[in-house]
């Protein structure tokens, strides 16, 4: 009879060392340094209204953040956030129910033409965030 011991032993081992590799936690290794010359955001009129945002799961500690900060320096804009996955925002964008969807991954050619199609121009992508994998 083969011992689990080992095989167990193995894979605690590498997630140690995978851990060793990764960087750390916190202010100093996940942010990039910004250049000091861009002034402080101060806004200059108060935005009101509301703002759905519909898609990606892989987004939502992202959106969040954004909808908490957003809210304190636009007290009367109220964000909605609904976190399906990439497809949902897609849909969601077609159908009109949201302006902005969240995506962990680029629109495909046929989604971008049957936007276009539907809406009379091309959609407008802002990429935010890198997403990464590691096995």
């Amino acid at each position: 009879m083969k011992s689990k011991k080992i095989p167990f032993l193995k894979r605690t081992i590498l997630v140690g060392l995978l851990s060793l590799c990764s960087p750390a936690m916190g202010e100093d290794g996940l942010y990039p340094i910004l250049d000091e010359q861009i002034p402080h955001y101060s806004p200059q009129s108060r935005v009101s209204g509301k703002v759905e945002i519909v898609g990606s799961t892989t987004m939502k500690t992202i959106l969040e953040t954004w909808k908490d900060k957003l809210e304190k320096v636009h007290p009367d804009l109220e964000m909605s956030l609904e976190t399906g996955g990439s497809n949902s925002g897609v849909e969601s964008l077609m159908s009109g129910k949201t302006n902005i969807a969240a995506m962990s991954r680029p629109m495909n050619n046929q989604e971008i033409e049957e936007f276009t199609k539907q809406v009379g121009y091309a959609p407008t992508s802002v990429p935010v965030a890198v997403d990464a994998f590691a096995i």
